[in-house]
């Protein structure tokens, strides 16, 4: 039986311009940079709106797996679907769009394979400006007085291994705040400066009230577990 290298857990919620882009440029960053078939990208659909699932679906690659959620249950509840299906030792967790590069797969692959339980692409820099940028970036602020190892703008995908997802999975995922969790059980975390660009290909879901509603959940649950 083959030996799954790498689990790539992508949580998909109206995407149907972004995936096309999402699973090629990943199928060619893995082939081109960690040379390896032993993998398995994990597509679960959030019960979209859109096509997405209608497209998911009619992709016929060994290598991609797709899962629907019956109703709607939040990022969160995506991403432990993929975790509990996940057959590899080293799990990455990305966004399935564009705003984050796929490129830093390999250089997080690697830094888990030298001993680092968990490996993060922090926000360093931003093609983006306005109100949200700067409502994010106070919000990152926050959170680090809670957890020093937060790193200054926060981060939205990473990698870890298997003891890290043993104790992610132990956590309540309805009530979770996923980053500041993982950095609490990581006994070794290292951190890459990265670009988060633009996103040309599907508009984001998250209102500004959505965003303000998620930043007070968030420190009321940094209250309670503090």
């Amino acid at each position: 039986m083959t030996t799954i290298k790498l689990s790539i857990i992508l949580p998909v919620y109206n995407k149907q311009n972004s995936i096309a882009h999402v699973l090629s440029t990943i199928k060619k960053v893995i082939g081109n940079d960690l040379h390896t078939i032993n993998y398995e990208i994990i597509c679960v659909d959030d019960c979209s709106t859109d096509e997405s699932l209608q497209i998911l679906n009619t992709i016929s690659d060994p290598f991609i797996k797709i899962i629907g959620h019956q109703k709607n249950q939040g990022q969160l509840k995506a991403i432990e679907t993929g975790l509990k299906f996940s057959k590899s030792e080293t799990i990455a967790i990305y966004s399935c769009d564009m705003q984050n590069s796929f490129h830093t797969i390999p250089l997080l692959y690697n830094a888990i394979q030298d001993g680092y339980d968990l490996a993060v692409g922090y926000r360093a820099v931003r093609s983006d400006s306005g109100f949200v940028v700067l409502l994010s970036r106070m919000f990152f602020k926050i959170l680090s007085l809670f957890e020093k190892k937060m790193p200054e703008g926060g981060f939205d995908y990473g990698l870890f291994n298997e003891s890290i997802k043993k104790k992610l999975l132990q956590k309540d995922f309805s009530n979770i705040f996923l980053q500041l969790e993982a950095l609490r059980v990581s006994k070794q975390t290292f951190y890459l400066p990265t670009e988060r660009i633009i996103d040309k290909f599907d508009k984001s879901s998250w209102t500004m009230l959505r965003r303000v509603f998620y930043a007070f959940k968030t420190l009321k649950y940094l209250y309670k577990n503090k």
